[in-house]
């Protein structure tokens, strides 16, 4: 059988006098560096984590209803809060519940006093609304970035559909930058 092996012939060049070889050089195909390719797909990831989840749980997208059994438990809760536009007005009134040292401990990882004092002593809506989300707050969410970054329309509805029990047991509604994004995937 013929060897595959076959080494470039150099390549003669006449410069004045002097004949010169070169090797031909093959053009080198660099492959796109991965981490870059991944890092500019956040909602590709993100989707194929979203719909992996059913195979191995991540307490961030268990139903409450079921990780907390609440069908069978919800009387024995003293205290529900919602992580939402209200947050830091839910860490006040959890707080005010319970007393001892959890406002302060709050206070200090939250400063959710000094986010309630300015939504008393300013008049914008959304501040006065509790708005905690935004990038503008010292310690908000940045939810609107991170949904932007991360969510599409189709992980959207799997994240629904995975938690839609927690809705109907506790009486939550669809967040508004969901429906939004809903309504736009469907125009």
């Amino acid at each position: 059988g013929g060897s595959s092996n076959k080494k470039k012939q150099p390549r003669k060049q006449r410069r004045g006098n002097a004949i010169i070889e070169e090797e031909e050089k093959e053009e080198e195909i660099i492959p796109p560096d991965l981490t870059t390719v991944i890092q500019n797909m956040d909602k590709e990831m993100f989707a194929a984590y979203v719909d992996l989840l059913p195979l191995k749980w991540n307490v961030h997208f268990v139903p409450q209803a079921i990780f907390c059994d609440l069908y069978r438990t919800i009387g024995t809760y003293d205290f529900a809060g919602v992580m939402g536009k209200s947050f830091m007005s839910e860490l006040g009134r959890m707080a005010d519940r319970y007393g001892g040292m959890l406002p302060d401990v709050l206070d200090d990882i939250f400063s959710y006093r000094s986010s309630l004092n300015l939504q008393h002593n300013e008049t914008s809506s959304a501040v006065a609304n509790g708005d905690n989300v935004g990038s503008e707050k010292a310690h908000g969410t940045k939810a609107p970035a991170k949904v932007a970054r991360y969510y599409s329309a189709g992980t959207v509805r799997r994240a629904l559909e995975y938690l839609s029990i927690d809705y109907v047991a506790l009486g939550l509604e669809v967040p508004e930058w969901a429906r939004e994004m809903l309504r736009n995937d469907e125009a």
